[in-house]
């Protein structure tokens, strides 16, 4: 549960100081967070653009997901295909999913959003 707790924090989904209660906690919310039942909307006709973590797989496997929230995280558009019938981009940042913001990668996804942008 240590490792858990570094991984975490590492990840800046946590505080580092949290004790090891306040990261059941935090567990056990985002457990049952992932248990509830979303629908989201479809758009029709809105292209898409991803931008994902390159590097993902270690940071999704430290967390005690569904199989069915896992098989969305498989697919390389997350599912975003199924809700319009635009076009979907996906646009892989080197990284995972805490480090995408740190630099050199967050400059790469400014570069990004600024190409579309200004598109």
């Amino acid at each position: 549960m240590e490792e858990v707790k570094r991984l975490l924090a590492d990840a800046n989904l946590i505080p580092k100081h949290f004790d090891m209660g306040r990261v059941q906690s935090f567990l056990s919310v985002l457990k049952s967070s992932q248990q509830m039942v979303y629908k989201p909307s479809v758009y029709p006709n809105f292209n898409i653009h991803l931008f994902k973590a390159a590097n993902n797989e270690k940071y999704i496997a430290q967390f005690p997901l569904s199989e069915n929230i896992l098989s969305s995280y498989r697919k390389e558009d997350y599912c975003w295909r199924s809700l319009t019938s635009g076009n979907v981009t996906v646009n892989l940042i080197p990284g995972d999913h805490g480090s995408i913001l740190n630099e050199p990668n967050v400059q790469l996804l400014a570069n990004e959003f600024n190409r579309l942008i200004n598109t």
